[in-house]
């Protein structure tokens, strides 16, 4: 990065949350693990995003960055 900024999913983690949700791999994620009907419920998709986004990513990425 050219400014001394930090990225705003460093700032908090609250930030990292909403940046990890954006990810497609979120969304490739999703498509491996829901049946294709369940895929096209926005409710089950949101429910699976956010299950998948605050018990998968945020522990990985929390793990990552304490090896680092």
């Amino acid at each position: 990065m050219a400014s001394k900024e930090l990225h705003p999913a460093l700032v908090s983690n609250e930030n990292e949350y909403k940046v990890l949700r954006r990810l497609r791999l979120v969304a490739g994620i999703l498509t491996l693990v829901l049946r294709p009907q369940e895929a096209h419920c926005p409710v089950i998709r949101l429910i699976a995003r956010e299950l998948v986004t605050r018990l998968v990513l945020q522990p990985v990425m929390d793990f990552a960055s304490q090896c680092m």
